[in-house]
C-alpha cells in the first residue's frame, strides 16, 4: 500500500517534489510496519476471508518532505497500535551533475557499485540489499542530484531507530562510513614524480575514486584514509544532515 504526502507549497518547497534549496536532509521514504489492523473494508479480498492481521505501508515524499507527524497519522488510520520501521530513505538534494557528484562519492562500508541505466537516465548504487545500508544517486530534476542513504530494519535496529518519534535521532547518526564526498591526495612526499601524481589524480577523476585510492594505497603501503580529502561538498552534507527535517 503507498500513501502520497500531503501536497502543500506553504512553505514555497517546489511543486515538483525537488528541494535543492531546502538546505537540509530530509525523509523520501519510509516502510512502516502495523500490526492489529482496524477494522477496515479492505478491497479486492474474497467476502468470507478475514481481515489481514499486519501490513506494511509505503509512504513517499512529494511536494513536501515526509515529517514524523505525517508517518504517526497515517499509522494510525489503520491501527491503534504504534508501527515499527522497517525501511528509510534520508535523501539530500543538490545542485550540480550527476557525473561530477558521483565521481567525488565514497562509500568504504562497500566497494560494491551498480551503475543502472534506463530510458529516465542513469543512477548508481553503492551497496547491495543484504548490506542493510546503500547509497543511491541519481538526477532528479535538471541540475539537481538526489543522494539517497537507505537503511533496512536490521541497520534501523543497530542505530536504535525502530518507531517514527525516533527518526530525529538521524540528524547526529554518524554516516561517513557509509557516505562520503572526497577528492584524492597524492602527496608529493609519496609520489616525487610530478607525472604520476597527475596519471593518478586524471584515473580518479574518470575511474572509482574507492578504487583508485585503493591502488594507490596497495602501491605505496599506506592507509586509504590517508589519500582522501573530505570536499566542501562533505561538509555541506554533514550540515544539510545535521539540520534533517522531520
Amino acid at each position: 500500500m503507498t500513501l502520497k504526502s500531503h501536497e502543500t507549497d506553504a512553505d514555497g518547497r517546489s511543486p515538483a517534489g525537488v528541494f535543492p534549496g531546502l538546505g537540509a536532509a530530509f525523509i523520501d521514504c519510509v516502510h512502516l510496519e502495523l500490526n492489529d489492523l482496524n477494522p477496515h473494508p479492505w478491497r479486492g479480498l474474497p467476502k468470507r476471508s478475514n481481515k489481514p492481521s499486519s501490513a506494511i505501508i509505503c509512504l513517499r515524499s512529494e511536494r513536501f518532505p515526509l515529517t514524523v507527524r505525517e508517518m504517526s497519522r497515517a499509522a494510525a488510520c489503520l491501527s491503534a497500535r504504534p508501527p515499527f520501521l522497517e525501511h528509510i530513505e534520508i535523501a539530500w538534494d543538490l545542485r550540480g551533475s550527476l557525473e561530477e557528484i558521483i565521481s567525488g562519492i565514497v562509500s568504504l562500508a562497500t566497494r560494491y557499485r551498480t551503475d543502472i541505466s534506463s530510458e529516465t537516465g542513469s543512477s548508481f548504487v553503492f551497496g547491495s540489499n543484504e548490506a542493510g545500508r546503500r547509497v543511491w544517486a541519481y538526477e532528479e530534476a535538471p541540475g539537481v542530484v538526489r543522494i539517497k542513504i537507505l537503511l533496512g530494519s536490521v541497520a534501523l535496529m543497530q542505530l536504535g531507530i525502530t518507531r517514527p518519534e525516533y527518526v530525529p535521532r538521524l540528524r547526529s547518526v554518524d554516516f561517513r562510513q557509509v557516505l562520503s564526498m572526497c577528492k584524492l591526495r597524492v602527496p608529493k612526499a609519496l609520489v616525487p614524480e610530478r607525472w604520476r601524481r597527475k596519471a593518478w589524480r586524471h584515473l580518479a577523476a574518470h575511474e572509482s575514486l574507492e578504487t583508485v585510492a585503493q591502488e594507490l594505497s596497495d602501491c605505496y603501503s599506506v592507509p586509504r584514509s590517508e589519500l582522501l580529502r573530505p570536499t566542501a561538498l562533505d561538509g555541506c552534507i554533514r550540515e544539510m544532515q545535521r539540520n534533517l527535517v522531520y
